[in-house]
């Protein structure tokens, strides 16, 4: 479930780019959403989207709750903010959604995170990780225009989900929706999609 329209300019983007051979297509070494570059890290308006869309997809079991917790246990993610100051630590992980091959990963665009929509190749004949970087001015465009709506939608759910940051990496974030019942995720998603 898409809970609002701030993907539609990175989208836009990614297929502009695309049309022009700049795309992801080709890589033979994806290592972008691997440990040695990603330390994504997710608000939670992203997670929901994502755990919508696992439960839509019928992903959302203990098959990827043990995947989750593994990740988190590889990679040394359980402690991600600095105690001293409360601020977030970035720790490099391989995303628990990385496919081999082309295009590797399972989630759809339409629930990717922000961030990952928006890390691409820079060239037509991208293959290896060097050739990509993120998109800055996009990522800035999002934020200006959605600002309003994102704070909004983060705020409501800052207060439901109860996390103690205002974003965590991926398998830490979606691991603290397991215990709320997917009834109640979809309320929250459908109230969410009714204010937007």
């Amino acid at each position: 479930m898409v809970l609002n329209n701030a993907r539609e300019s990175i989208l836009n983007y990614m297929q502009k780019m695309e049309r022009a051979g700049v795309h992801c297509f080709n890589c033979q070494h994806c290592q972008c959403c691997t440990y040695t570059s990603n330390s994504m890290m997710i608000t939670h308006v992203e997670c929901l989207e994502i755990t919508l869309y696992l439960i839509e997809q019928n992903r959302w079991n203990n098959t990827l709750f043990s995947r989750l917790e593994q990740n988190i246990e590889q990679f040394q993610l359980k402690n991600f903010i600095i105690p001293t100051t409360q601020k977030l630590l970035r720790k490099y992980y391989t995303c628990p959604f990385l496919v081999d091959g082309p295009k590797g990963c399972s989630l759809s665009r339409k629930i990717k995170p922000y961030g990952c929509l928006a890390f691409n190749a820079t060239t037509a004949s991208s293959h290896e990780q060097l050739d990509c970087q993120s998109s800055l001015n996009e990522l800035a465009q999002l934020e200006r225009d959605y600002a309003t709506i994102l704070k909004s939608q983060n705020d409501f759910l800052e207060d439901k989900f109860k996390w103690y940051c205002r974003k965590m990496p991926i398998p830490n974030a979606l691991l603290t929706l397991v215990s709320i019942p997917m009834e109640q995720l979809q309320v929250w998603g459908n109230q969410l999609l009714a204010d937007s």
